[in-house]
């Protein structure tokens, strides 16, 4: 394992091998660079995934907001 990388393994059809490394040839950077890239742009564009408002349910008959100093709450 390289410093900070972890190793896969990842089943590609040739067409998606070809082209992968025809793109590393043309960039003069290894495979594993091109699919790095490809994977870290695909991640950047659809983002980190946003919590699903509201957080708590209704019903806690509670304003978290003004307790949120006391500690734990015993739901």
């Amino acid at each position: 394992m390289i410093y900070g990388m972890h190793r896969t393994t990842v089943y590609l059809p040739e067409d998606l091998k070809a082209g992968i490394e025809r793109e590393a040839r043309r960039e003069g950077v290894t495979e594993a660079e091109v699919i790095r890239r490809a994977v870290g742009e695909h991640l950047d564009e659809v983002g980190s995934p946003r919590p699903n408002l509201p957080l708590f349910p209704d019903g806690f008959g509670v304003d978290i907001v003004s307790i949120v100093d006391e500690g734990p709450l015993d739901l």
